[in-house]
């Protein structure tokens, strides 16, 4: 908010300054009022617009501990019609400033001291007095977590969503073009995955339909059936309850059909990139991965758009989506008749 350019610094430290300040009040909506004021004696004009002098002033500017203004008190005589609004009630459309220095001599550039929203106005005789917080009040306020929207407020994956990141993330290599953000994919790819061996139990690797399964454990020997994605180890297998095995299984890339990780994300070496589009066997990141070489293991995460047809089609999981799809989109309220 402070940068300025070498030109301005020099108006600053000339031997004769004809600094002013100016005053840009308006209001938060399409069809507001703005207001364009002077603390000059004489009128400014700074990028197409008139500042007019008037009988406005303020108060010295309010900081925190990092030097950003944090509060502004501007009074302004005969009470101004930027402030006419609060006589009555606290008006519905919010009322903002810009407090900006200028050099009347170069009036190109400003310096910007101070933008905030009006919290209160006070009036005394015919003297209002605005009340402005800086950006830094929004920063520390709470934010609502969930909103009435079509989309789900869940995230994909978390404690609310309750969908199995294994299910839906898979091990890759990968080959990046010249730019580092296209990743091209082989068809015929494999995963590996971790179980806990119970005896006669399935368990399910996290792909529906594999090309193979393979199961090792500590011991070589051990007796499994497969069926689907559905692996059951064998009592009579060499092999330990409870044992730890290791998983291979092959798939398909293309298998997953186009935009599967789309809004999802790739890891690479402790490095996250988000997948800004899946087609075919390539996918797009939106910023190439340091070091990457041909034939680099990944992992992806599916993506979610988090509509409830995806849920639904895609994941299964409509029971946990927690937006609302079906609320109208129409306000009754602002129809015209």
């Amino acid at each position: 908010m402070r940068s300025v350019s070498d030109d301005y610094k020099a108006n600053e430290q000339a031997k004769e300054v004809r600094p002013a300040e100016l005053f840009h009040l308006w209001e938060d909506s399409e069809t507001g009022r703005h207001w364009y004021y002077t603390s000059g004696d004489e009128p400014v004009t700074f990028n197409g617009k008139e500042y007019v002098p008037a009988g406005i002033t303020r108060e010295n500017l309010s900081y925190d501990t990092e030097l950003q203004a944090t509060k502004l008190s501007v009074t302004a005589g005969h009470i101004d019609e930027a402030f006419r609004d609060y006589l009555a009630q606290q008006p519905t459309e919010q009322l903002w400033v810009s407090l900006m220095r200028v050099h009347r001599d170069d009036p190109s550039e400003v310096m910007v001291l101070f933008m905030g929203q009006c919290l209160s106005v006070s009036f005394k005789g015919a003297t209002a007095k605005g009340e402005f917080a800086g950006f830094q009040k929004f920063l520390q306020m709470e934010i609502p977590r969930y909103r009435y929207q079509p989309h789900c407020n869940n995230t994909l994956f978390d404690g609310f969503c309750k969908i199995p990141v294994q299910d839906h993330s898979f091990l890759a290599l990968a080959t990046p073009d010249t730019t580092g953000k296209v990743l091209s994919f082989d068809d015929s790819q494999e995963d590996v995955e971790t179980h806990t061996a119970h005896l006669g139990e399935a368990f399910t690797v996290g792909y529906p339909s594999p090309t193979y399964v393979t199961v090792t454990g500590y011991d070589e020997g051990i007796d499994y059936t497969l069926a689907g994605n559905e692996v059951t180890v064998l009592s009579d297998g060499n092999i330990t309850e409870g044992e730890t095995l290791e998983v291979k299984f092959g798939y398909s890339f293309s298998s997953f059909g186009d935009g599967y990780f789309s809004l999802g994300w790739v890891e690479f070496q402790g490095q996250k990139r988000m997948i800004i589009s899946h087609v075919g066997l390539n996918i797009t990141v939106q910023y190439p991965f340091n070091e990457m070489a041909e034939g680099a293991g990944v992992k992806l995460y599916a993506g979610c758009d988090q509509r409830i047809e995806t849920c639904r089609d895609k994941f299964d999981n409509v029971n946990n989506f927690f937006g609302t799809p079906y609320i109208p989109q129409a306000n009754p309220s602002e129809r015209m008749s």
